[in-house]
């Protein structure tokens, strides 16, 4: 039997774990419509796609609450013409709009995460409630709806960063400026998510006092999703989407307010450092941090701390082989979860 998936994508790290599933799907004959989110980003991802792709427009947020809703029904109108045109048999992805038309279409959904309910009780009960299945890592704490939950012991950044998949590769970091030098890289992020709002990140003023900290040490890249104030302009660097983890690899360390970014980095043995509104709140970050030491969290209300824990890990002599055998110990503790992730949808229908 022959199975038509819809995956809906809406992050950069979504489209790298379900791109590679799509892919394997579709050799095997199945039918497999991705449908994402225009964003700068996401539109480099999937400029060589040769998958059956639904681009939908982005409409711009603002921070208030209310102004969310705007972009939320115009995604409902869109997704519900989409599902009733193309019936897909199964709906995936990490929306609470899937599993909502889903159980108004009598179609089965899978809702993919990896944050704990209490990291995003908003989303968690527009989505559980109406899935059919809730797939995230063994770490993942969904609360009342753990008997819709199906679990593997692993990280879905291990999907499309473990080794057998991901091979890092120093001339690609060449085309943007000379590893003749220790580098580091500064991530901002947009902070414009649902589950973002309220929450907070590395400030201008606050980034820096981190540069003056690492000038001395290597050169500095900022990757930002958001304005940066002039004397901090000089330090971005734009990076493409497709190439953002050959530079993550190379990094001397990684400093940032994205949690999804701060994973790869460490699963990748370079040095994390998260500075964010949801440290102690995601079980995947906690048990990179507590198990295998390859990342460090600190809460955005401690910036004293931040500046403390740049310090001293910048000061440590061979941090990164260090950080490498971690990430080794790591890696050879979880499943292979690119297999995992096919054998479970393609054995799903059975």
């Amino acid at each position: 039997m022959k199975n038509k998936y819809l995956f809906y994508i809406g992050h950069p790290a979504h489209w790298h774990n379900l791109n590679y599933l799509a892919q394997r799907l579709t050799k095997r004959g199945h039918s497999v419509l991705l449908v994402i989110r225009r964003k700068d980003v996401m539109n480099e991802l999937v400029k060589s796609s040769n998958l059956d792709l639904v681009i939908l427009e982005n409409i711009e947020k603002k921070s208030s609450i209310t102004s969310l809703f705007k972009p939320i029904l115009k995604r409902y109108k869109e997704m519900y013409s989409i599902i009733k045109n193309r019936r897909p048999t199964l709906l995936v992805g990490t929306d609470f709009i899937l599993p909502q038309l889903g159980n108004l279409l009598n179609i089965r959904s899978i809702v993919i995460n990896e944050d704990d309910l209490k990291a995003v009780p908003f989303f968690s009960l527009l989505a559980y409630p109406f899935a059919t299945k809730i797939l995230t890592p063994k770490v993942c704490n969904v609360g009342i709806w753990k008997y819709k939950q199906i679990t593997y012991d692993g990280y879905q950044e291990l999907a499309y960063l473990a080794p057998n998949v991901f091979k890092p590769n120093l001339r690609i970091v060449k085309k943007y400026f000379s590893v003749k030098k220790k580098y580091f890289i500064i991530r901002f992020s947009s902070l414009n998510a649902h589950h973002d709002y309220g929450k907070k990140g590395i400030s201008n003023k606050l980034a820096l006092e981190i540069i003056e900290i690492l000038k001395q040490y290597g050169e500095i890249f900022i990757t930002s999703e958001r304005e940066l104030s002039a004397n901090l302009e000089k330090y971005r660097i734009n990076i493409d989407a497709k190439d953002m983890h050959h530079v993550l690899n190379f990094a001397e360390t990684y400093i940032g307010d994205s949690q999804t970014m701060a994973a790869e980095a460490a699963i990748l043995g370079t040095p994390s450092i998260r500075f964010s509104s949801f440290t102690n709140k995601l079980g995947y970050l906690k048990e990179l941090q507590s198990k295998y030491n390859l990342t460090i969290g600190i809460n955005s209300n401690e910036p004293d701390k931040l500046i403390e824990t740049i310090k001293r890990v910048v000061e440590t002599k061979n941090i990164k082989p260090l950080w490498n055998i971690r990430s080794k110990i790591m890696i050879s503790n979880k499943i292979n979860v690119q297999n995992f992730f096919y054998n479970f949808f393609i054995n799903y229908h059975n």
